[in-house]
């Protein structure tokens, strides 16, 4: 395996000279050792006092279903740490609806929130998040396993969070019932643009007229890309790198080969798709839901597929989660994903946290233990699951599957550190692996390593989102009328997105030439 890391990390190294003057920040080290090995490697912090018992708080996300066995997690978990820390955890489970909500409240409050991730709020959030820089000596491990990656964490010269370790590709596709595809005749890997997709859809609502043939992958979120892709003229697709601010739609429209900033509303591609969207929810052949999450309307029976994000596994992971065998339509093509600066998911300490020490080793322990990982993704091995002759294959035990397991983790794929989970059968056992060589293939975007400082323009920015909030999520899901799309662009422009767009060019442009 160790052979296979060195290779991996060589061949990512003349990649990224290779590619698009990709700068020496945008690669992580590999952490494809194997479970026993990382145990045995990791790096020890001596001279730290660990003798008072401390009691910290960590808030994860949820899909809303509380599960029967949380308090018996809770107390396997604290036992671990216990042991390890002297730390005593309570885990605070949030929705994806309550952290947009209500996140900001508990952190400008001082409600206990100490260890917590940046939840596609970067901007937002950072404020809260103490400098990390004095305490990288209680962070070894982690600070290893991200390698250059930790350049995702910095704001400007603050280290103020530590980036998940998972798909860095920012790439999409949908999520269908295979049974139900193979009743069309259509070839999955065969439907590259919206036109072939339609086609799909329309033969399923033939087949199953009650049926809804496509929602959303997320309650409350659109079904359809809108802001991650754009076109071609002959209507493949390729992902974009909305990378200004978050949920702004500002960033690179052809990332892999123009650093021109633009807004995704003002788009053809924008105006093409909301008009399809409200066709297709007029004849039913697509549903957002504010309620239910794709793979819960799946299993309901009330909906053939849905909008999610791709990479390697996907199809084994939703097959999982929706008791039945899922296929994926990939548009783009996966060879049009695009590696890009993430910070949506960065780890940090809340600058209120009256023990920052001890939750940095926590946070280090995150990034290299096998147990505490396993523990927060699948629960108590032989209750929640059991392990196979494969070491990195697990299985539901006998007479559970996915609907009845009484913990699960939908909220892992955001955990510090997703290649130390193990991999829930049917998908392969060298998931990871196949994970690393993903994110290794992308086009990187020309803003790769770039973090806009929002500072110049706050206002705007909060303006701005006001407008998104009020006539995107209607025009996204086909429920508002196409024709509000030039009322929409009016206030945007009012509301001083241009501004935003002409200090991120300057912006951008300042990092690419001081980075050549």
């Amino acid at each position: 395996m160790k052979n296979f890391v060195a290779i991996v990390l060589t061949a990512f190294m003349l990649v990224s000279l290779a590619a698009c003057e990709q700068t020496e920040s945008s690669s992580p080290s590999s952490t494809l050792e194997s479970a026993d090995s990382v145990q045995s490697e990791t790096k020890t912090v001596s001279g730290v006092d660990n003798s008072e018992p401390v009691e910290l708080t960590m808030v994860i996300q949820t899909d809303g279903i509380e599960c029967a066995d949380n308090a018996m997690l809770d107390e396997a978990i604290n036992e671990l740490l216990n042991e390890k820390l002297n730390v005593t955890l309570n885990i605070k489970r949030c929705t994806f609806t309550d952290t947009r909500t209500n996140m900001n409240l508990w952190l400008s409050s001082g409600e206990p929130c100490d260890v917590f991730n940046s939840w596609f709020s970067w901007s937002t959030y950072k404020d809260y998040y103490a400098d990390l820089t004095p305490y990288q000596d209680l962070m070894p491990n982690a600070l290893e396993a991200l390698g250059n990656f930790i350049s995702n964490g910095y704001n400007g010269d603050q280290l103020l969070g530590l980036p998940a370790i998972k798909d860095w590709v920012s790439y999409s596709c949908y999520m269908m019932r295979k049974d139900i595809v193979e009743e069309t005749g259509m070839n999955p890997e065969e439907i590259k643009t919206f036109a072939d997709f339609e086609a799909l859809l329309r033969k399923i609502k033939e087949n199953h007229p009650d049926m809804y043939p496509l929602t959303n992958g997320t309650a409350g979120r659109s079904t359809l890309f809108t802001s991650t892709v754009n076109a071609r003229e002959d209507g493949t697709q390729y992902m974009t790198d909305m990378c200004i601010g978050t949920g702004l739609g500002i960033g690179l429209m052809d990332p892999a080969t123009s650093s021109e900033v633009s807004c995704m509303f003002f788009s053809d591609f924008y105006k093409d798709t909301i008009e399809m969207a409200y066709r297709w929810t007029e004849e039913g052949l697509m549903y957002d839901s504010s309620i239910l999450n794709g793979f819960e309307q799946v299993v309901a029976g009330t909906a053939a597929g849905y909008g999610t994000s791709y990479k390697p596994g996907i199809e084994s992971q939703e097959t999982v989660s929706c008791g039945t065998e899922m296929v994926a339509v990939c548009m783009p093509d996966p060879k049009d994903g695009v590696l890009v600066t993430n910070t949506n998911f960065n780890w940090g300490v809340n600058k209120n946290c009256k023990d920052p020490e001890r939750a940095c080793q926590l946070l280090d322990l995150l990034y290299y233990d096998v147990d505490l990982n396993n523990l927060l993704s699948w629960g108590i091995e032989g209750v929640h699951y059991v392990k196979t002759d494969d070491p990195n294959i697990i299985e539901y035990p006998e007479g559970i599957d996915a609907s009845t397991v009484s913990y699960y983790s939908w909220g892992k794929w955001e955990l510090p550190n997703n290649y130390l989970q193990y991999v829930m059968a049917p998908s392969p056992s060298n998931l990871w692996e196949e994970m690393d060589e993903f994110n290794m293939a992308a086009a990187p975007s020309k803003a790769l390593g770039f973090v806009f400082d929002t500072t110049p323009v706050e206002g705007e920015i909060t303006a701005v989102q006001n407008v998104i909030t009020q006539y995107d999520p209607g025009l996204g899901s086909g429920t508002l009328e196409p024709s509000k799309l030039e009322e929409f662009q009016q206030a945007l422009l009012d509301n001083g997105v241009q501004k935003i767009i002409d200090e991120a060019q300057r912006q951008l442009d300042e990092f690419i030439s001081n980075k050549q």
